[in-house]
């Protein structure tokens, strides 16, 4: 029997996929991540642009999902209205925080419309064509689909808003479906370990939880008959999330673009952003902050964390469904080798 009619399967079930290393970091500039393909690469000529669309198709296929999911919306006064929740980026729509789709302005509201006009702004002067290519959203759109592929199940996860993101320094909000609650947000960092970008990225996140976390104006929350509440959210505890370049470019040149299972190494990515985040929750709730004007903020973000805490079992539990999978692939595809090998004899 030829390898091609067992279906490309190979023997040799105890090779693992290289691990990357998480421990050599150089600083990031755009020139200095084109260098980082190039020398990862034997042919990186359109290879960013090949990774934007696939994680652009990745991206679109979770939004229509969660779209699918949660299309029911309930505003303040119980009244239920048909919604979108997040855009084809997987970006919580600001547009669909009128009251037409049960948020809470009205589409003439002077703050509402100074928002959005704010991020028309800032999105043009970031030219999106050029944004979708740099280092920062490269890796937010793959941390969204990573995080989608192993605790989708169980939590939603999506883009903050363009504005939450621009505004508030929030780059991804993690939802408990069970819960229905936001259990944190992320801010990703485009920077190495030990640059001087790094570390300032990583006071700011200390001093935004010490302020008492972050507020995410368009906010979420889930009931318990599945609908949508949108809301203003504060007190929440804000995690910064780091991958050095080389690790991104490793990380997309082998994610599987294919279907919704994580590949080998973006398990790997994943349990590493895991032992950052534990390492972060455990910091924060030894921490000694200091008293200041926001003490009752500072109360409630801590209160979150603790409920973060929680939600972090259930994330183990996802996690580990992939190993128990694993195994059990592996199980299955040994007693195919073996008999294999054993009908070699006759």
């Amino acid at each position: 029997m030829s390898k091609e009619m067992m279906g490309g399967q190979n023997c040799n079930i105890n090779k693992k996929e290289e691990k990357p290393k998480f421990k050599k970091y150089e600083p990031i500039t755009e020139k200095r991540f084109r260098e980082i393909i190039g020398s990862e690469l034997e042919s990186p000529e359109g290879v960013i642009e090949l990774w934007v669309k696939k994680l652009n198709n990745s991206l679109e296929n979770i939004s229509e999902k969660t779209n699918g999911e949660y299309k029911v919306a309930i505003n303040s006064d119980d009244e239920e209205y048909g919604t979108r929740l997040v855009d084809i980026d997987g970006t919580i729509m600001i547009e669909s925080f009128q009251k037409s789709e049960g948020g809470p302005y009205m589409r003439e509201d002077k703050e509402f419309k100074k928002d959005k006009k704010k991020v028309k702004e800032l999105e043009k002067k970031w030219h999106k064509e050029e944004k979708e290519k740099n280092f920062g959203e490269l890796w937010e759109k793959a941390k969204t689909v990573i995080l989608n592929k192993i605790i989708g199940t169980g939590f939603i996860v999506v883009r903050a808003s363009k504005h939450d993101d621009y505004e508030n320094g929030v780059d991804n909000v993690i939802i408990d479906k069970e819960a229905g609650n936001v259990v944190c947000a992320f801010d990703e960092v485009s920077a190495e370990e030990g640059t001087e970008k790094e570390a300032e990225k990583s006071e700011k996140v200390e001093e935004k939880n010490e302020e008492g976390g972050a507020t995410i104006k368009y906010g979420i929350t889930v009931n318990e008959e599945n609908k949508i509440i949108k809301k203003e959210i504060k007190n929440i505890p804000v995690f910064y999330l780091r991958l050095s370049g080389r690790d991104l470019v490793k990380t997309l040149s082998k994610m599987n673009f294919k279907g919704e299972k994580p590949s080998e190494i973006e398990l790997n990515v994943f349990d590493d952003l895991m032992s950052s985040l534990k390492e972060q929750l455990e910091e924060l709730e030894n921490k000694d902050i200091p008293e200041n004007e926001n003490k009752e903020g500072v109360k409630a973000m801590m209160i979150n964390a603790e409920k973060f805490e929680h939600s972090l079992k259930k994330i183990e539990k996802l996690r580990k469904g992939f190993d128990a999978n694993e195994q059990k692939r592996k199980t299955g595809l040994a007693v195919f080798c073996f008999l294999y090998e054993f009908s070699q004899f006759f």
